[in-house]
Formats: C-alpha cells, structure tokens, sequence
C-alpha cells in the first residue's frame, strides 16, 4: 500500500461506529450491537477484554460465539428487552419472556435489564405464586414480598398448582398468616364478623417468611453492588476456552 492510501483511510469515528457480535444459540445465528453487551455486562466485558479470546470469535457468521447452554427462547427474549424497538414484529413481553430476562440477567450481571425485569414482574397481576418461585430462584427480595403479600390478602383459595409451586411448608404459613388477617378485624370481645384487617398484611409476611426474605436481600444486595462497580468489574470466571463457566 502506497504512502498515499495510507494518508487517505478514513478515521473512526469513536461513537457513531457500531460494532457487532453474532452469537449461535440453538444452531441459529443472532447478531446485534455489541456495545450493549460490554457495557452493561461485566461478565461479557471482561470476557471481550481477555487476550486468550479470540480476536475473530463473534466477527462474522462463520465464526459465531457459541452459547452452548442456552435456550433460544431465553436469548431471543433477552434481546428483545435490550432492544425493544427493533424487528418488524416486536415481541410480546409477558411473564414467560420477563422471567427469561430475569434469568439470563442474573447469569451475566446485566443489572439494568436485572432490576427491569424484576419492576415489570412485580407489576404483574394474577402471579403471585409465579412471583414467589422467580424471586426464590433467583434471590430478589421485592418478588417473594410482593407475592406472598398478594396471597396472603386475596381471599380465594390457593390453587393445586400454586400449592405445588409453593411447597407445603410455605402454604401452611400463607393459611396462617391469612387466619391472623381475620383475628385482627375482630374487635376485641365481639364474635366473628367477616372482616379483615389487611393493613397487617406486610407485617404478617415480614414476620412469617422472615429467614427466606432474609436470605433473599442478601443476593439481592450483592447483585446490586456487582452492578454499582461495573467501571472496574472483578474478573468473571472463566473457561480455558476465554468463554465464562456459566456458558
């Protein structure tokens, strides 16, 4: 190459040139910006970071980064909450698609799409024993609150399925914490008048699911420090392959 063409390639510009990475997830090929990835993940920054990884690996469609444990339909759900406004046919973000961000977040410390995913749950209606499994799953505290909250005030039964889904050890304690609702709306030496008192609602679960809420704000707390230092990230574990274990 002449002295020329050298004095004539053009620069990069440093924030309008977008690189992509193409990943294989259930033998079909995904390739998006590759910016979202690095900075809101410290698991795939670090990884992009490391000399071992391959400088090709994610370049092209020959050379994908395979995912090799991962379902499409998480995947697929994942990007469609980084990038909601992308696609001819955006997809319907319900409680199976969140729960799929929720999951993938967690796994690679994207804490943004981690407390998204976690707002649009809480939020949802009719699932409340679906918000207790995700939020022992995957430790957040606001999710098992909220959802034992809703069952302990509600006043229909709990459902064979919910009952399956909670255990019987955590049923037992939402029937008692609801029977509490009813002592409390009793005035004092009146009989039973079908009130409730649902103020005591929170109180009740704070008392009865103590230790698991416990438990649960520990996670939660260490997730939400990971993402506070995503500047300077520790480094994530990772394979002899430069891909992180979790892979």
């Amino acid at each position: 190459m002449s002295g020329d063409d050298t004095k004539r390639r053009p620069s990069i510009n440093s924030t309008f040139y977008i690189e992509n990475v193409t990943f294989l997830v259930e033998n079909e090929l995904f390739k998006v910006p590759k910016f979202y990835f690095e900075k809101e993940s410290s698991v795939f920054r670090d990884m992009f970071q490391m000399p071992s990884f391959g400088s090709l690996e994610g370049d092209s469609d020959e050379l994908p980064i395979v995912l090799e444990s991962i379902e499409k339909a998480d995947f697929t759900a994942l990007l469609a909450a980084m990038f909601p406004e992308q696609g001819n046919n955006p997809i319907r973000m319900e409680i199976k698609e969140w729960a799929s961000v929720l999951k993938l977040s967690t796994l690679w410390e994207f804490g943004k799409l981690r407390q998204k995913a976690i707002e649009e749950l809480r939020e949802m209606k009719s699932i409340s024993a679906d918000k207790v499994v995700l939020g022992r799953d995957y430790r957040v505290r606001s999710l098992l609150k909220t959802g034992y909250e809703e069952l302990v005030a509600r006043e229909e039964p709990l459902t064979s399925a919910e009952k399956t889904q909670l255990g019987d050890k955590a049923c037992i304690k939402v029937y008692e914490a609801r029977e509490m609702t009813w002592r409390r709306g009793m005035p004092f030496g009146s009989s039973f008048n079908q009130s409730r008192n649902l103020t005591s609602v929170e109180k009740l679960v704070q008392e009865g699911f103590e230790a698991e809420l416990r438990d649960a704000q520990g996670e939660e707390n260490e997730v939400e420090a990971a993402d506070l230092a995503l500047p300077s990230p520790s480094p994530a574990k990772k394979s002899k392959s430069g891909r992180p274990r979790h892979w």
